[in-house]
């Protein structure tokens, strides 16, 4: 389908490529994401440009000092010019798929609709040529309209020459709520096996822009069986028949990793969590405050003082995500103790406004203090801890002299 009508708003330096490609003869097709993202009012900030010209016909218009670097095998050189990037990929087909990831060959074509016919989903294989307009030859921009997700031909063809694919369904669904057709779901599934070819880190990008999209809970509610891949432990928490209280409770969260993968990973033990994130390659911090969060996961403070002794061991960014994970659940179950929740808040608050002392730098004495009473450095730690919890349990006030008459007990 070709639409001359819509119009879509180009930067600069993307159009001076596409007028440079045109003045030469060739065609300068946007591709891809840039033109889904037109198309749905997002403004792009990624540009694919295709074109019959081949890598060294590219490089000889732009010349040297604007190519940033080459792709050849795969017909792909980036451009640079005024404050714009884009890769010029020239027509392709691809064949010979090996590893259920990469093809084994790569041939040049003269047509933009063979280069579409080798892309995942109708919606990614939408082009635009400023002077030529729009190219839907199958069509894309209706199932944009529609909310579908649809294979590029043959789903089963699709996901077999590239497992990855089935992951990008699930983000472009979770990001843009475009749901799966009855074909391509089943296909998705029936390949979901092969997902298991395909590096780990790769995988973990996927499901991170998964995880991050607004239709999350219905992707999380769908899919558990695809997921079940990388994470078999998931079919502990679907045996229980919690996975949809899960799929909610990951939806209603806040956007951040940490929150996210912590209430997906709920119903697990903060030991198994730390498996999982590893076998992922997740970075550190993620692990590390997803099973902190699973360990503390039964927390719920009734009094200030265990309110204070909480925050002391969690910190304060720690605790704020604990709250907001027990929030997040007693909105979404209805079987959650809503009320020890608002307590759990209320304290949190009433603790804040009131600046209560809880850890050992918001002490009214320090190290220095107790260097001049004459403690040793090994006690010195000892003694202060001490002192922090005669703070929170209210036997001592944070006060300077009532503190320094307490550390004088460990000269």
């Amino acid at each position: 389908m070709e639409d001359k009508d819509f119009q879509m708003p180009v930067p600069a330096g993307i159009m001076h490529m596409c007028e440079r490609l045109h003045e030469n003869g060739y065609d300068s097709y946007l591709v891809g994401g840039c033109v889904r993202d037109a198309l749905l009012g997002i403004e792009p900030h990624d540009y694919d440009i295709c074109t019959q010209a081949v890598p060294d016909k590219i490089i000889a218009l732009f010349d040297d000092g604007l190519c940033k670097f080459y792709g050849k095998a795969f017909g792909t050189v980036c451009v640079h010019y005024a404050d714009s990037e884009a890769e010029i990929t020239t027509y392709r087909t691809e064949s010979d798929y090996t590893d259920a990831r990469h093809p084994g060959r790569v041939d040049f074509a003269q047509d933009v609709r063979e280069d579409l016919a080798r892309r995942d989903f109708t919606t990614n294989a939408i082009a635009y040529d400023p002077f030529t307009g729009l190219c839907d030859p199958y069509g894309g921009s209706d199932d944009l309209k529609n909310g579908v997700l649809r294979a590029v031909g043959d789903p089963a063809a699709r996901f077999g020459e590239d497992a990855l694919r089935i992951l990008r369904g699930m983000r472009f669904y979770a990001r843009f709520g475009l749901v799966p057709e009855p074909a391509t779901d089943r296909a998705m599934r029936e390949a979901a096996p092969n997902l298991a070819r395909i590096s780990v880190e790769r995988v973990f990008t996927e499901l991170c822009g998964m995880l991050r999209g607004k239709h999350a809970a219905d992707v999380l509610a769908a899919y558990a069986d695809i997921l079940s891949v990388w994470i078999p432990e998931i079919g502990e928490i679907v045996e229980k028949g919690l996975w949809d209280k899960t799929a909610r409770a990951v939806g209603a969260a806040e956007v951040s990793l940490q929150s996210r993968f912590s209430l997906m990973l709920y119903h697990l033990d903060a030991e198994t969590a730390g498996v999982i994130l590893r076998r992922l390659r997740s970075d550190t911090k993620l692990r590390e405050t997803v099973c902190c969060m699973l360990r503390h996961k039964d927390d719920c403070p009734s009094t200030m003082a265990e309110l204070r002794a909480l925050r002391r061991t969690m910190g304060d960014a720690r605790l704020q995500r604990l709250l907001h994970l027990r929030e997040t659940i007693a909105a979404t179950d209805p079987d959650a103790d809503a009320a020890a929740v608002a307590r759990f808040k209320a304290l949190y608050v009433e603790c804040v406004e009131k600046a209560l002392c809880c850890t050992l730098a918001e002490l009214a004495v320090g190290g220095r203090d107790a260097l001049a009473l004459g403690l040793r450095d090994t006690t010195i730690g000892i003694a202060l801890n001490d002192a922090l919890t005669e703070v929170i349990e209210d036997r001592i006030p944070n006060e300077k002299a009532a503190l320094t008459a307490f550390l004088e007990r460990y000269v």
